[in-house]
């Protein structure tokens, strides 16, 4: 439960929550002490609702994708960690500190969208209901209006929270301004996308 609390305190309050410098391995155990609520939630209340509205096939799916996804996550962080600090540290020279902080930066932001990943599994499996389709002779997918926009919406509300713990995270961890974390995103945003465009024009 400590590990949970602590994840939830990054969360729901980031300025003062996300100061605290570790190494890899420190952040490594940091995640995979708070994950263990967040993934059994992941797995169970998926299964549970898959049963209850019919789709127990997808919520089994979402279950398993769930606890793969939750697990590697940190994995993938790696990645994401070493282009940001990258860009901010060597081309836009915004970072001060070295890429351990900018990994737990990255830990810290992955934090607020996988506390709320059971809710996001449970509105996809109540979305779609089966419907039979005579001409074609089988059962497809029709979805709910309301349920699809309620889940665009977490979605959303989801991916602005991440940011804004990422942007603290990386401006504690990094001991500069939101604003230049902001640039840096910016910067490598508009860098990817020259390359996009360069590499379509040629």
């Amino acid at each position: 439960m400590e590990g949970f609390r602590n994840g939830a305190s990054v969360a729901f309050s980031p300025d003062g929550h996300t100061k605290k410098r570790m190494n890899i391995g420190e952040a490594l155990g940091f995640y995979y002490k708070f994950i263990i609520i967040p993934l059994i939630a992941a797995i169970v209340i998926p299964i549970i609702a898959g049963i209850a509205s019919g789709h127990a096939f997808l919520g089994y799916e979402l279950a398993a994708f769930g606890a793969v996804m939750l697990l590697v996550e940190p994995l993938v962080g790696f990645l994401t960690a070493a282009l940001v600090h990258f860009f901010g540290k060597s081309v836009f020279r915004k970072f001060k500190n070295s890429y351990e902080d900018s990994y737990t930066a990255t830990i810290y932001g992955v934090i607020p969208g996988n506390i709320f990943l059971w809710l996001q599994y449970t509105i996809m499996i109540f979305v779609p209901r089966m419907i039979f389709v005579p001409r074609k002779g089988f059962l497809m997918p029709s979805y709910s209006a309301e349920l699809g926009l309620a889940l665009l919406i977490v979605d959303i509300a989801l991916t602005i929270w991440g940011f804004i713990v990422l942007l603290y995270s990386f401006a504690n961890q990094q001991k500069c301004s939101k604003l230049a974390v902001i640039g840096v995103f910016l910067g490598m945003i508009a860098i990817f996308f020259a390359i996009v465009v360069a590499l379509i024009v040629v």
